[in-house]
Parts: structure tokens; C-alpha cells; sequence
């Protein structure tokens, strides 16, 4: 019965996307959630996993919880709750605790006894500069301290045991350095990253800068865009900082020699093997606009991945918001049509072999031919059949 499946997903697959061109790779069953599932919204935004196994899921409209069965979603509500509907990040640490980044501030879940508290920054409440608590992103250190992007003004540090906050004045350092003196406008950090214990990569509207916690120093490392940020990714292979954009570009940082600029995203080429995408054998991805964007592991060349998963006879292409591997080696894939996931280690798979149309196939107009050495079987489809 699976293997009937399979060959009737396949079957579709090289009649709706016959072409010159092929690839091989690994097909994995997977599942997808979303509105119908009960999800608050298909267009996903972020994605973590509490201390006991719950898939925390961001949406423009609720947090959702899903227990590999059902979802439960938090929204604002007359009683102690979230204090708004639009997630930006989640983040959870070891004692069991849910950090929500929303447009109107920070919140915290206890999840042992299912307690909702707002948490407010008394630097921003006291101000009368226009600052608001919107939070962007959101970094929990083993120890349970959160780092916190807010909206234009800082970098904020947060230890919950002491309710203690530290304030990097990111405003002040955009206002001061040279290359924004005569450029106002809007300036907020997007996404963190920590790089050691003493330093984070900060990913601007406008730009790439990194922080030293024990000093306070900003030092920017690059510029020459205006767009949000979708992911930020540390390739340690290539010693490169990736930053996906809206609208689909890619930029580099180069650690070694502190090179800055735009990538050209290229498609996976057709001759290579596309692969697993099992934590253990997948190079380094971003989530992107374009699709979900793999490093090749020789060059760090960045390409376009085949996004195919054997789900209901059809190719998932939409835009990536956001990648999670959950403990049990599920991988999530957070889009703007839904939630796919599915568990490499013990979903069905079968290997994908394509071959590019030949001389020989050229009297019957050869699109695509398919091998399953899994199950001996080769399949081929015409766009011109001889007979």
C-alpha cells in the first residue's frame, strides 16, 4: 500500500515537472499542519521545544502548542493570558520556562503552573522618547539568562532569577557612528546570534553588527541593504555569518578576512546528489524567501534546495520563515502555508534517482525517467509517445 503511494506521488511529480534538467535525492514522508489542522494561522514565524517534548509554535495570530496530536492556541484574552496575538520568536529554557517575543512586549509562561506574566522594561516604561516594548528576536543562554532585540532602541539583558535588566544602548550607537550621521530614519535589530561567551552578532534593517557584553562596544561590520531579516546562521565550516532578507537576497560576513556583501543564490545543480535532510548529513540551510537555501560543503556556495516531501502527490515550494530539529531528530519547517515536519530517522524514504534525457530516449520525446532501486521499478514519462 506504501509503495502504491509512493509511485502514485511520484508518477505526479514527473508529470506536472517534466524537464530537461533532473536531480537525485531523498524523498521522506512527512506531515503537514495548518489551519485545518487548527493551527491559528498557516504563515509560521517561529518554533521551540519546552523541556517536556511540547512544539511551541509562533503565528501572526497565537501561540500554538501541539503535542504530535492535537494543537492548543494561547491569544489575548479577558483573563491572565498573552499579551498580543502576533508572535515574533519563542524561546524555552531548561527549568520549563516559555519566553514569547510579541508586537507588545515580553511574556512569560510557566508551564509547571500554567501562569501567564507580562514582563516590562522599567527603561522603556520611564522613557518619554517614543520607545515601545515591540520585541524582534529573542537568545536563552544554558543558564536561563534571555537576550532581547527590541524595537529600535536596545539590546536588553534579562536574568529571571533576580529580574535583574542590563541595557545596550543600540539607538545611541546608530545616532554616533559615522556612516548614519546623515542618514535618520528607522533602525532596529532583526535577529541575535551569540558568537562567544563575550560577544553577538546583531542583524539590523540597515546592516551587520556585533556587541561586546563586557564592554558595551558596538562595531558595525557591514551595510548596504534596507529590508528585514528572516534568519541569521553561523557557518562554522566556511566562517561565514548568513543573513537571509525579505524580498529573497542573501548577504555574508566573512570572519577571517571581514568581507561583507550580497551572494548570488544559485539552483541546486542537477548533477549532484541533494541531500538528507537529517541533522547529521544536511550542510548548513537558512530559512529564505526563496525556498529553503543550503551551503555547499566544499565551496559554501549557497543554492536553492529541492524542497520535495511526499505528501499528498504534490512539491512544497513556499517561502521558509524558520527551521527547528526537535530533540527526537524531527525536523520542522515553519512556512507561509503551514507547518511540514517529518522525522528522517524513522519516516519512509526512498532514493530518487533522475537522469537528464538522452540521445537514445529522443524517439519517443523523453521528459523524465525515474529509477527506485528500492523497489525495482523504472518509470519514464513522454512528452511525445512513438506509440
Amino acid at each position: 500500500m506504501i509503495a502504491n503511494s509512493y509511485i502514485s506521488s511520484l508518477l505526479m511529480m514527473l508529470l506536472l515537472y517534466p524537464t530537461a534538467g533532473a536531480y537525485s535525492q531523498w524523498l521522506h514522508a512527512s506531515r503537514q499542519l495548518t489551519i485545518e489542522n487548527g493551527l491559528a494561522d498557516n504563515r509560521i514565524t517561529a518554533l521551540a521545544q519546552d523541556s517536556a517534548g511540547y512544539i511551541w509554535i509562533g503565528t501572526p495570530h497565537g501561540l500554538c502548542r501541539f503535542d504530535g496530536f492535537s494543537i492548543e492556541t494561547y491569544a489575548p484574552s479577558a483573563t491572565a493570558s498573552i499579551s498580543n496575538e502576533v508572535i515574533n520568536d519563542v524561546e524555552t529554557d531548561r527549568h520549563g520556562n516559555i519566553w514569547i517575543g510579541t508586537y507588545r512586549g515580553l511574556n512569560h509562561f510557566d508551564t509547571k503552573r500554567n501562569i501567564w506574566q507580562p514582563i516590562t522594561f522599567p527603561e522603556i516604561q520611564k522613557s518619554r522618547t517614543g520607545l515601545n516594548s515591540l520585541i524582534w528576536d529573542l537568545y536563552t543562554d544554558p543558564d536561563g539568562t534571555l537576550w532581547i532585540a527590541n524595537d529600535g532602541a536596545y539590546f536588553i539583558k534579562y536574568e529571571p532569577q533576580t529580574r535583574h535588566f542590563s541595557y545596550f544602548n543600540f539607538r545611541n550607537f546608530i545616532r554616533q557612528h559615522p556612516a548614519f550621521l546623515d542618514k535618520p530614519g528607522y533602525y532596529a535589530i532583526k535577529k541575535c546570534l551569540r558568537k562567544n561567551d563575550d560577544e553577538f552578532w546583531l542583524a539590523f534593517n540597515k546592516g551587520l553588527a556585533m556587541l561586546n557584553i563586557k564592554t558595551g562596544e558596538f562595531r558595525l561590520l557591514g551595510k548596504g541593504y534596507d529590508n528585514d531579516i528572516v534568519d541569521l546562521v553561523w557557518d562554522n565550516n566556511h566562517q561565514k555569518l548568513w543573513l537571509s532578507l525579505e524580498g529573497g537576497s542573501l548577504f555574508s560576513y566573512h570572519l577571517i578576512s571581514g568581507a561583507f556583501g550580497e551572494a548570488t543564490i544559485s539552483p541546486y545543480p542537477t548533477n549532484k546528489i541533494v541531500p538528507t535532510l537529517a541533522a547529521a548529513d544536511n550542510p548548513v540551510c537558512i530559512a529564505s524567501e526563496k525556498g529553503l537555501i543550503s551551503m555547499d560543503r566544499q565551496k559554501g556556495q549557497p543554492y536553492t534546495l529541492p524542497f520535495a516531501y511526499a505528501e499528498q502527490s504534490s512539491i512544497l515550494q513556499a517561502s521558509v520563515n524558520c527551521r527547528f530539529t526537535a530533540k527526537d531528530g524531527t525536523i520542522f519547517t515553519g512556512t507561509n502555508r503551514g507547518l511540514w515536519f517529518f522525522n528522517p530517522q524513522i519516516s519512509p524514504a526512498i532514493y530518487l534517482k533522475f537522469f537528464t534525457p538522452s540521445e537514445e530516449m529522443g524517439s519517443n520525446t523523453m521528459t523524465s525517467v525515474l529509477r527506485i532501486d528500492s523497489l525495482n521499478i523504472t518509470l519514464a514519462t513522454c512528452a511525445k509517445p512513438a506509440a
